[in-house]
């Protein structure tokens, strides 16, 4: 019969503690490893958080359509990227002007604010400062010649629905370098003004493409719009949840264009 001697029993104790010793130091260090994760994944999290909001407020943005004003190009539901930066660099969060990068062209699609900068609104520019507006014989004009119009089907846009408040005359209509389709009453404008309009300096006379539903420069309440108040520029059409509920199809629309959020 062996007999444990005070020597070989402080030798397991010793070991046993060394043991225990070694694996508090082994969770210790877990612990410390999984602290330093959470705080490198919160610090990306957060960082991401910061550069996708520095993005949103001057770089890009998703504008979501909420009326008919640019139908058929756009309808209600569909979504425009936003270029913030085509005509001006802002500082984050300020809105402040740092350096102009460029300046808005007849036939282009631009953000802009109205209302007194309580709303958002795109538009199509088709006049700018110093150029002159007026109806003749019914259709637009722009320093006297009249916009050019190729008459399109009505029944091509039957799948577009009542949703989207369309006339009853379509065509392609080219403004500048931009080829596009409108929408209009036969019988003619709703909101014909009754002398020409000459476009102050340093502002633009902004348009919907749908010309039986939108709230424009043809109106006195809106107006032209200052450069001051011009954010950026159409530049790419998104996903339309209103047409993917099927409240209308999208299949056989014509070009990209941009909306706003009132008739």
């Amino acid at each position: 019969m062996m007999i444990d001697t005070p020597s070989d029993a402080g030798t397991e104790a010793g070991f046993l503690e060394h043991t225990e010793q070694a694996t508090l130091g082994d969770r210790g260090a877990f612990r410390g490893s999984r602290t330093r994760s959470i705080r490198r994944l919160a610090f990306i999290l957060l960082s991401l958080s910061v550069v996708l909001l520095v993005a949103r407020s001057s770089i890009v943005r998703m504008y979501r359509i909420g009326g008919p004003s640019m139908a058929p190009t756009l309808c209600v539901g569909d979504g425009v990227w936003i270029d913030l930066v085509a005509y001006d660099l802002r500082i984050p969060f300020t809105g402040r002007v740092a350096v102009t990068t460029g300046t808005p062209r007849p036939g282009e699609m631009v953000m802009c604010t109205v209302s007194g900068g309580r709303q958002e609104v795109v538009k199509r520019v088709l006049a700018a400062g110093g150029d002159s507006v007026e109806m003749i014989d019914g259709r637009l004009a722009v320093n006297g010649k009249i916009l050019h119009h190729e008459r399109l089907d009505p029944e091509a846009f039957r799948h577009l629905g009542t949703v989207n408040h369309l006339g009853d005359g379509f065509a392609t209509e080219t403004i500048g370098e931009s080829e596009h389709t409108v929408t209009f009453y036969s019988s003619g404008s709703p909101t014909v003004f009754s002398s020409p309009v000459t476009v102050p300096d340093g502002h633009f006379f902004l348009i919907g493409d749908n010309r039986a539903s939108s709230w424009d420069s043809r109106y006195p309440e809106f107006g032209c719009v200052p450069r001051t108040r011009i954010l950026g520029r159409a530049i790419g059409e998104g996903r339309s949840f209103r047409a993917a509920r099927g409240e209308y199809s999208r299949e056989g629309a014509g070009p990209s264009g941009a909306g706003d959020q009132r008739p």
